[in-house]
């Protein structure tokens, strides 16, 4: 939909949208296409206005068919890549007998019907809807739904969770940026989740209001670094990071929180660790770390595969090797980025 130039028809569609298309929505499991149709929440990320193109739209999904287990929800994410080129495509037309869609196969009107006003539509003397011809509104009228599908397989499937809204943000984190997304649940939680090479893991859960209840709108403040989550009864906020919680070097990088680095002494927001001071986060290192072979006084340095380097402040030399091994042994299992 236009919402610039689209001012109605002159004769046909007056006072109505001339550039409103549909498309069809499909996120759907991969082994043997199991759908979940029904849209909870829409979350449209885009970078800049500069960068529109790469634009994410993720949505959280349920079905109205039950597999396994009821109340199940899926994350999928869609690009600006694929709505274009389904907008691109073919247009459908329902069979007013039996009442199904079908692909249309025919010749479509000049200028294409329900797109935007372009520069060659101008030059046309075309300059808004009221200008377009009788013939492209009467096709728009009858196929405002196109024939190809944008797809998805989930990025995230929880089973007996019900998600009802989501936030995304985008976090620069030392080498590259990571969308990080919060999403309510029926009953009153917050699932902080990282997408990581298309794939989301959950980093962190929080139950935000003191009895359960569904989380109706979620609204995040950059600036602030806050998340507003809303439900019927109240209004609660809540930091987007919570790196006081660990503790140590090993707990900070296995969170997993692209917000979160230990500078040696603690575990911080990188947003306010100073840009000079060195430290340490799941998603890189900075400034680059020395040889697992190599000891300073002082601090021992902590091999963490997958090559990353945790330099850890001694109270103890005992504890510390102790510590050392078992974060070498569960960062193995545990941290995949």
């Amino acid at each position: 939909m236009c919402h610039k130039g689209d001012k109605g028809g002159e004769r046909v569609l007056q006072k109505k949208w001339t550039t409103f298309l549909k498309a069809q929505l499909l996120c759907s499991l991969p082994d043997d296409g199991f759908p979940f149709n029904i849209i909870q929440d829409m979350f449209v990320l885009t970078p800049s206005k500069e960068a529109w193109k790469s634009t994410v739209f993720y949505g959280v999904f349920t079905s109205q068919w039950y597999k396994g287990a009821s109340g199940s929800s899926a994350v999928c994410a869609f690009t600006m890549d694929q709505v274009e080129e389904a907008f691109n495509g073919r247009y459908r037309e329902v069979n007013r007998e039996t009442q199904q869609w079908y692909t249309y196969n025919h010749p479509v009107p000049e200028p294409r019907p329900g797109a935007c006003i372009t520069n060659t539509a101008r030059a046309q003397g075309i300059s808004s809807s009221l200008h377009m011809p009788d013939k492209v509104l009467n096709f728009v009228k009858d196929h405002f739904l196109m024939d190809s599908v944008i797809r998805s397989q989930p990025l995230l499937l929880k089973r007996n969770v019900r998600y009802t809204q989501l936030a995304v943000h985008r976090v620069q984190a030392l080498h590259k940026a990571y969308d990080v997304l919060f999403i309510g649940t029926d009953d009153g939680r917050i699932h902080k989740a990282i997408n990581v090479k298309n794939k989301m893991y959950i980093i962190e859960e929080l139950m935000v209001f003191p009895e359960p209840q569904s989380v109706q709108h979620i609204e995040l403040d950059d600036e602030k670094g806050l998340l507003f989550v809303s439900s019927y009864s109240g209004l609660v906020e809540i930091p987007l990071a919570n790196c006081s919680n660990y503790q140590s070097c090993g707990e900070c990088v296995l969170s997993r929180d692209p917000y979160c680095a230990w500078t040696g002494k603690q575990c911080s927001n990188i947003k306010h660790v100073p840009a000079k001071s060195g430290f340490n986060s799941a998603y890189g290192t900075s400034p680059k770390p020395p040889s697992h072979h190599e000891q300073r006084y002082g601090e021992i340095w902590l091999w963490i595969p997958p090559q990353i380097v945790c330099a850890c402040y001694l109270e103890a030399f005992t504890s510390a090797n102790a510590s050392m091994k078992h974060i070498a042994v569960s960062s193995t299992k545990n941290l995949e980025v």
